[in-house]
């Protein structure tokens, strides 16, 4: 009898430790930053003041965006990649005066991965870059996203 009462704050005390280091930062806890899958793009030799519509595709999905070189020389295009393997996609770029400068010109990229909370947390991207240019010349360029 004299034992279980003597057991009890022992018992009290361990489930309290344990608590407490569950509550003292050791358990995994991530940051909220976002990321998606898609491609980085960078117009180089277009006039300043152009503007440009750019369509990236992978098989049959594509995604377009608007570049106004007077703003910026870089994009977006939330596309959907799947691993840090070689993908195919094809690349059409049109100006607003002109005819097209670009028509499913074909790029194999690797994108990298992305894991802008840690390698434990949520979300998981995959990028690639590509650079444009008014000769038709589109290579490959690494992803400028934050790993």
């Amino acid at each position: 009898m004299v034992w279980v009462s003597s057991a009890r704050p022992v018992v009290a005390t361990v489930a309290l430790l344990l608590g407490a280091h569950a509550l003292s930062g050791c358990a995994k806890s991530c940051t909220a930053v976002g990321a998606e899958d898609g491609v980085a793009l960078t117009a180089v030799g277009f006039p300043a003041d152009a503007a440009l519509s750019v369509k990236v595709c992978r098989g049959t999905t594509c995604a377009s965006t608007q570049l106004d070189l007077t703003q910026s020389d870089a994009g977006f295009v939330a596309l959907r990649l799947t691993s840090t393997t070689a993908q195919a996609l094809r690349v059409s770029v049109r100006t607003a005066a002109g005819p097209p400068v670009l028509e499913g010109a074909a790029i194999s990229v690797v994108p990298v991965k992305i894991q802008p909370n840690g390698p434990d947390c949520d979300p998981t991207a995959y990028q690639a870059g590509i650079r444009v240019s008014p000769t038709g010349v589109v290579s490959s360029a690494p992803s400028t996203a934050p790993s």
